[in-house]
């Protein structure tokens, strides 16, 4: 939740300096240098997008091999895969 909340108040903050005349009230007001701090930001979004994006397609993969192997009758219904997933998360955060 904290993850979600600070990637949201980042792509708020990104879509608020696109405009040519907010980066220029925000150099004023704020003394921020675009080169240093924006242009890494915006790589840090594209970063924070794909992370979860992938985070999400290995949750899916997880829970279908789940199923798949329950149905074939090879493990139990209550096997944990999710240590699985989430020594995973671990490792790419």
């Amino acid at each position: 939740m904290i993850f979600f909340f600070i990637s949201y108040r980042t792509l708020f903050l990104f879509c608020y300096i696109q405009n040519e005349q907010n980066i220029k009230k925000i150099k004023k007001n704020y003394c921020i240098n675009y080169e240093r701090f924006i242009l890494p930001l915006r790589y840090k979004i594209l970063y924070n997008t794909l992370l979860l994006y992938c985070i999400s397609i290995y949750q899916q993969f997880i829970l279908m091999l789940k199923k798949y192997l329950y149905l074939k009758n090879e493990i139990n219904e209550n096997i944990n895969l999710t240590e699985i997933y989430h020594s995973t998360i671990k490792f790419y955060l």
